[in-house]
């Protein structure tokens, strides 16, 4: 179960990837060609920095999701079931973007510290305040850490709910069986 998860989260990530690559290049044709008559653009400039981080941030938050989901995927006899779920994971992704104009007024402010640090709203906050502000060494670092940690935790976990509720077809599993197979396994 664990190899077929970590197939499944990897093919799909180098497919996003090469998708981003795409966007990042059409980006950088399209501001080098209308930089000429839209005067805004002349003066644009995007840290290679930057452009590193977000692809490493990238790859750590799809591979985190990518497990995440298809954890949830298998809790689920149907889509339907399984995007119930999702709410869980989405959520936490989507509240940075959500609470952007108080990043921007004050990229200091200790709920963005929380974000950059919390796993799930790691990768869209860390690249919101790198974008904004300096990051701190240590808060990138610590940030990468538990990010990484995180993956490690989910793909155990994912492994085991996988391996156990894929093949309760029909059956919906309750949150007291999800937990009480994770201990067992």
């Amino acid at each position: 179960a664990k190899q077929l998860l970590t197939g499944k989260v990897l093919g799909l990530g180098a497919a996003g990837l090469v998708q981003i690559l795409v966007w990042l290049i059409t980006i950088v044709i399209f501001v080098i060609i209308a930089s000429t008559n839209i005067p805004i653009l002349a003066g644009l400039h995007v840290s290679p920095a930057l452009i590193i981080l977000s692809i490493v941030y990238f790859i750590l938050g799809y591979i985190l999701y990518g497990v995440l989901f298809a954890a949830i995927g298998s809790l689920g006899s149907t889509a339907r079931e399984s995007n119930q779920w999702t709410i869980i994971v989405v959520l936490p992704a989507i509240l940075p973007l959500e609470l952007m104009a108080l990043f921007v007024t004050n990229p200091d402010h200790v709920v963005y510290t929380i974000f950059t640090l919390f796993p799930l709203s790691a990768p869209i906050a860390v690249i919101m305040k790198a974008s904004i502000d300096t990051l701190p060494v240590w808060q990138l670092a610590l940030s990468m850490i538990i990010l990484v940690v995180s993956i490690i935790v989910a793909i155990w976990l994912a492994s085991r709910i996988f391996r156990t509720f894929l093949l309760m077809y029909g059956k919906r599993p309750s949150i007291a069986e999800i937990w009480r197979n994770l201990r067992e396994s």
